[in-house]
């Protein structure tokens, strides 16, 4: 397989950026510089959290590598290999589904392949959590269909094992990589697909193409029932000159490229559509990719979902039977009073949650733990002192390691604030959208919003509750 990367083609990192003002040799000549790409050694790198003793793999077109920790075998990938005529094939995706039933999420699809290879024709369908998996069902034009469950990489290009391949002559590999069903055709027809998972605060479903054109439908999203937002990704295949493997590598909550093609979801009758998407039409690409489908829904988590629940049924009590007195006059109601209130009712339900723990500088108004999921809610009175910043504050707490997100807004005033709060939350850091900022006033308003943080390179949603007092 002949394959260049040239000065003004995009850098292969992921950047975004053209190659010669980016990774390109005549700017960065070190061994640090894993894109530095021909007349240079190829390397392969490997490694664990902790210290390694050796390495295996499989001498064939397919096969497992694995580090050496004395007598343990520690897998990383599994690994397929298609020679480059796969990049003749062309897919087109019928449809694409995301729906909930019950306590699982439902991810389905069929895939039409339009190829004239003998050989095995592979696609990779797959989820963040691969154990959160509990069916998985295929079947090619009706019939079934070979899969196996594993964490996989695609090498394009290759006719047998990448390390078998990099002693001969040296050139850049092309591959796709996702966690979850490796599914094989050999002729053309559709693959059609269901994957069942339980249903999490953030849900991320992928499938891998390693066809060199690809036509993809508008996704049918069916969540209406959740606080909601999704995003929908289109990665390009990762190309390196030195091959990379470490576990870290391999996570999908990662967002490894930076030239992806992001579309954002938000609500509309019933559903959800993608700006810049028309439902009516597939959007083409070429190259192997692989799509990324995020669904967030913040009262489905760990820590912000059982407080969405609690904080509904604390105010539903005080509307019906007092417990807590939201002054009539604004200048009475302190924010940290209400704090302490639903703090002692989130403790009373078994729930780990600290007041004022410091942190970066400041001192958060809730943390709630649960596992290692982590959320951080701060309180504030419309009007009063920073109010605002509060969804800045909130970020602002947060490290690579929280999970979940959450303001509350008490609202002493006899108009709707809404409107006025969305316009804040559209300063605040990274803001992509905010959802369901059309609603009627109810003494309990909730909104999520979605925002990039580019220090982390993560998309992040925060859950907003505004608490209406003069309705209550």
């Amino acid at each position: 397989m002949k394959f260049q990367i040239l000065p003004k083609d995009k850098c292969p990192c992921g950047s975004g950026k053209e190659y010669r003002k980016c990774h390109s040799p005549k700017r960065d000549r070190s061994d640090n510089n894993i894109w530095r790409g021909p007349g240079y050694n190829q390397v392969i790198y490997f490694g664990d959290k902790e210290p390694v003793s050796g390495f295996h793999f499989d001498k064939a077109k397919r096969g497992e590598f694995k580090l050496l920790r004395d007598d343990d075998r520690i897998p990383l990938p599994r690994f397929f290999c298609v020679d480059d005529s796969i990049l003749e094939c062309k897919a087109i995706v019928r449809y694409l589904s995301i729906s909930v039933e019950n306590n699982t999420i439902r991810f389905a699809g069929s895939v039409g392949i339009n190829c004239d290879l003998q050989s095995e024709i592979p696609i990779l369908i797959g989820c963040s959590d691969i154990n959160s998996i509990t069916k998985f069902e295929a079947n090619f034009a009706g019939k079934p269909i070979s899969y196996e469950k594993g964490v996989w990489s695609i090498f394009i290009g290759e006719d047998e094992n990448p390390i078998a391949r990099i002693k001969k002559q040296p050139q850049w590999f092309r591959f796709l990589y996702a966690s979850g069903y490796l599914v094989e055709a050999e002729a053309a027809g559709e693959i059609n697909f269901s994957l069942y998972a339980n249903i999490k605060g953030f849900n991320l479903f992928t499938l891998a193409i390693p066809f060199g054109e690809i036509e993809i439908p508008h996704p049918q999203i069916f969540v209406i029932d959740h606080q909601t937002t999704c995003q929908f990704e289109i990665e390009k295949e990762r190309v390196s000159w030195d091959l990379v493997l470490h576990q870290d590598v391999f996570s999908e909550k990662k967002r490894a490229r930076k030239d992806s093609r992001l579309f954002l979801g938000f609500k509309k009758d019933g559903g959800v559509d993608f700006e810049d998407f028309d439902e009516s039409v597939r959007k083409h690409f070429l190259n192997p990719i692989k799509l990324r489908i995020g669904v967030s829904t913040p009262d489905l988590s760990a820590t912000i979902g059982k407080f969405n629940e609690i904080l509904d049924r604390t105010i539903r009590t005080i509307s019906e039977d007092g417990g807590f007195l939201f002054e009539e006059t604004s200048n009475r109601i302190l924010e940290a009073d209400f704090r302490d209130y639903v703090l002692t009712v989130l403790k009373s339900s078994g729930y780990y949650a600290f007041a004022e723990p410091s942190r970066r500088g400041g001192f958060i108004d809730i943390l709630l733990k649960n596992g290692e999921s982590e959320g951080i809610v701060e309180f504030k009175v419309w009007g009063r002192r920073k109010y605002k910043e509060v969804i800045k504050q909130v970020l602002d707490y947060g490290t690579p390691w929280t999970t979940e997100y959450a303001t509350v807004m008490i609202n002493p005033n006899e108009g709707s604030i809404l409107d006025k709060f969305v316009d804040n939350a559209k300063k605040a850091p990274g803001f992509k959208y905010i959802s369901d900022e059309n609603q009627d006033p109810t003494a309990l308003q909730k909104l999520t919003s979605s925002h990039y943080l580019t220090k982390w390179d993560r998309h992040l949603v925060v859950s907003h509750y505004i608490i209406n007092t003069t309705m209550l």
